[in-house]
C-alpha cells in the first residue's frame, strides 16, 4: 500500500510537470508567431540586406529553426505525458494486486474509472476536456510547424529558377525535414495517448514473469 501511495504522489508531480511544460509550450508558440510576423516586415528585409545575406537561405534557416523548436517543445510535453501513462499503468497493476489480496475491489481509480473518464470519447455523460485542449493545441502546432513553413517554402520554390539546383536541393531537404518531423510527431503522440498505457502494462507483466 505504501508503494501505491508513493506512485500516487509521483503521478501528481508528473501531472503538475506536464501542465508546466504545456504552459511553456504555448508561450513558445506565441513567440514563434511573433518571429514569423517579423519575417514579413520590411525591417527583416533591411536587416538581411545590411548583413549582406541571401534572403532565401536565411528564410530556410529560420523555418528549419522554427520546426526544430516547435517539435522540441511538443516532445517535451509528450515526455511528461508518457511518464504519467507509465505510472498509471503501474498503479493499475498495484490496484489489481491489492484488490486480489483483500478479496474486494477497494481501489478502482486506475483500473476502472480513469481509463473510462480519460479515454478519447470520455465516459457517457462526462466529456473529456483534454480532448478539446489537444484539438486546439494540434491547430497551433499545425499552423506554426506546417501551414506557415509550407507557405514560405512554396513562395521560395516558385520564385526560384529551375537551374538553381543547389538551392532547390536545400529547400527540398528542408521540406522533407518539416514533413517528416510532423509525421513522426503525430505517430508518437497518438501512440502515447491511445496505446502506451495498455502496452506498458503488457510489458511490465512480461518482465515480472521473467
Amino acid at each position: 500500500m505504501e508503494k501505491y501511495k508513493l506512485h500516487k504522489h509521483e503521478i501528481w508531480f508528473q501531472i503538475g510537470n506536464y501542465k508546466a511544460h504545456a504552459k511553456h509550450f504555448r508561450v513558445a508558440i506565441a513567440g514563434i508567431f511573433v518571429v514569423m510576423s517579423f519575417i514579413l516586415t520590411k525591417q527583416f528585409d533591411d536587416m538581411v540586406s545590411y548583413a549582406n545575406l541571401n534572403r532565401s537561405y536565411v528564410m530556410i534557416a529560420v523555418m528549419f529553426g522554427i520546426t526544430t523548436a516547435v517539435y522540441y517543445f511538443v516532445y517535451d510535453v509528450i515526455e511528461s505525458q508518457c511518464a504519467v501513462m507509465l505510472l498509471s499503468a503501474r498503479m493499475s497493476m498495484l490496484e489489481k494486486i491489492i484488490n486480489e489480496g483483500v478479496g474486494e475491489r477497494v481501489l478502482l481509480w486506475e483500473t476502472l474509472f480513469s481509463p473510462r473518464f480519460w479515454s478519447v470519447g470520455g465516459a457517457p455523460g462526462a466529456a473529456n476536456p483534454s480532448l478539446y485542449a489537444a484539438f486546439y493545441e494540434f491547430i497551433l502546432v499545425s499552423v506554426a510547424s506546417i501551414v506557415l513553413p509550407a507557405y514560405f517554402y512554396i513562395q521560395l520554390w516558385t520564385n526560384s529558377n529551375s537551374n538553381e539546383i543547389v538551392f532547390r536541393g536545400v529547400l527540398a531537404l528542408a521540406i522533407l525535414y518539416s514533413v517528416g518531423s510532423a509525421a513522426i510527431c503525430i505517430y508518437v503522440a497518438t501512440y502515447v495517448t491511445t496505446r502506451l498505457r495498455v502496452k506498458s502494462q503488457e510489458i511490465m507483466y512480461s518482465m515480472l514473469k521473467d
